[in-house]
């Protein structure tokens, strides 16, 4: 018996990019993963990693993540407005995560 091929034409109908999504994803929940990560390796007492490694991911990884997803999104087949959306909801998204994880070290400073 010889199996079905997959019938995708649901997923290429409502998610036409699906790599892009699969890209697009990880990238743009990375500051805040690599955020909790910190906060829970602090929770767990581990030990610190240096002070300069720590300060630069910190300042590297929202860059990296928007690089990463604009490229990813702009590269794909999408539609002119299509890219245009996804590019705004990415600059939200990721512009968010840095307002919200500043206000918590801002907070944790001054308390």
């Amino acid at each position: 018996m010889n199996p079905q091929p997959l019938n995708t034409s649901f997923i290429t109908r409502w998610f036409p990019a699906g790599r892009t999504i699969a890209i697009w994803l990880p990238a743009v929940i990375s500051p805040a993963g690599y955020f909790i990560l910190v906060a829970l390796a602090d929770k767990a007492q581990l030990p610190s990693p240096p002070e300069a490694l720590a300060a630069a991911l910190f300042y590297l990884i929202p860059p990296v993540a928007l690089v990463t997803c604009l490229s990813a999104v702009w590269m794909s087949r999408m539609t002119a407005a299509a890219r245009i959306s996804w590019t705004l909801l990415t600059l939200l998204a990721i512009g968010f995560q840095v307002l919200v994880i500043l206000a918590i070290l801002v907070t944790a400073a001054i308390g």
